[in-house]
């Protein structure tokens, strides 16, 4: 992995962690808290728009980034949902 790649990669768990303490503060069952769902829309963007591209550009095929393309996609329906925080 290059350099740049590396720091794609450090961002994205950035994102995942800062959101992952966001969701682990909330108390309800049902997330709706502004900060919680910006953070999801921030990183589901953060990985289409500069993660993805990138990925491709160094070798990556749609295929393999499938299942994760699969679990933004997912992540970002629950914020439009406010759906219902797994226990």
């Amino acid at each position: 992995m290059t350099t740049s790649q590396e720091t794609l990669v450090a961002d994205l768990r950035a994102n995942q962690s800062r959101l992952r303490s966001l969701l682990s503060r909330s108390k309800s069952k049902q997330v709706k808290a502004k900060s919680i769902i910006e953070g999801a829309r921030s990183t589901v963007n953060y990985y289409f728009n500069e993660m993805r591209p990138s990925f491709l550009k160094y070798g990556l095929d749609n295929e393999g980034l499938g299942g994760l393309d699969t679990l933004m996609q997912d992540l970002l329906v629950h914020t439009q949902k406010a759906s219902m925080k797994k226990s």
